[in-house]
C-alpha cells in the first residue's frame, strides 16, 4: 500500500502446478486500486470518481496429450473501470506436433487476441521483480475517452535440433494492432510540474498491420 496524495494498494495470488504432469495449469488473480486526494487539475480528470479499480483473472493449460502432440489454451478477464467497455477479454490457444517421435523437428501454430487497456502497466504484476502499488496518474491527451489496444496475433513455427545442443528455429507472423498505445512523459500541466505528481499522458497511435518472418539459433553458448 501507499498513502498521500495518490493512495493505492493491490493485491495478487497465482497457482502453477509443478512440471512433468500432462496438464500443467497455471492460473491467477490480482486487484489493484489507485485513489487520487490532491488538488492537481489533470489528475483529477483522469480519474472519474477520483479513483480507478482493475481487477484480472487468469487460467491456462498445457496439455500434452501424446508424445508427439500438444495444446496449450487459456484466456485472461480483466475489468478497469475507467473504460466506457470495462470487460477485456485475452485469449490464446497453441498447438504443437512432433511428425517423428524419435526426431527432434517440432512444428508449431498459435493464435491469439489481446485487449489492453491504457496505463494498465500501473495495475499490471511484473514478471519479475516486486510489484509496487499504482504510483502515478495518468489522462488521455485528447478529450476523447479511453479505448483499449485490441491485438490479433497468427504464428507457425518450426525447430530442430541438430548436433545434440544446437538448434535452429524459423516462423513466420501476422499482427494487426487496433489503436496502438503512445505515452507521453513530461508534458507540462496546469498547476504542478509533472515530476511533483508522477503525471502521464495516453493517446492512440492508430492502427498498424504486420507480416514477417524470423530465425533463430541456439546452442554451443551463442544465441540469436
Amino acid at each position: 500500500t501507499t498513502q498521500g496524495n495518490l493512495a493505492s494498494w493491490n493485491a495478487s495470488g497465482s497457482y502453477l502446478r509443478a512440471a512433468g504432469a500432462s496438464h500443467r495449469v497455471e492460473a491467477g488473480l490480482s486487484y489493484g486500486m489507485q485513489r487520487y486526494v490532491g488538488g492537481n487539475s489533470a489528475a483529477l480528470v483522469a480519474l472519474a470518481d477520483v479513483s480507478c479499480n482493475v481487477g484480472a483473472i487468469y487460467a491456462y493449460d498445457n496439455w500434452a496429450l501424446t508424445p508427439r502432440f500438444g495444446i496449450s489454451y487459456g484466456t485472461k478477464y480483466s475489468r478497469y473501470d475507467y473504460l466506457v467497455d470495462r470487460a477485456l477479454i485475452s485469449p490464446r490457444a497453441t498447438v504443437s506436433l512432433r511428425p517423428n517421435p524419435k526426431g527432434s523437428l517440432e512444428l508449431c501454430a498459435t493464435v491469439s487476441h489481446r485487449e489492453a487497456a491504457p496505463g494498465a502497466e500501473e495495475f499490471l504484476p511484473p514478471s519479475t521483480g516486486v510489484w509496487l502499488p499504482p504510483e502515478r496518474t495518468f489522462s488521455q491527451l485528447s478529450h476523447r475517452d479511453f479505448v483499449p489496444e485490441r491485438t490479433d496475433h497468427l504464428e507457425v513455427a518450426a525447430q530442430r535440433r541438430w548436433g545434440g545442443d544446437v538448434v535452429i528455429g524459423v516462423r513466420a507472423f501476422r499482427k494487426r494492432v487496433d489503436d496502438q498505445f503512445v505515452t507521453l512523459f513530461g508534458l507540462p500541466v496546469s498547476d504542478a510540474t509533472p515530476a511533483s505528481i508522477g503525471h502521464f499522458y495516453m493517446a492512440s497511435g492508430g492502427d498498424f498491420d504486420a507480416r514477417g518472418w524470423g530465425a533463430s539459433g541456439r546452442g554451443g553458448g551463442i544465441e540469436g
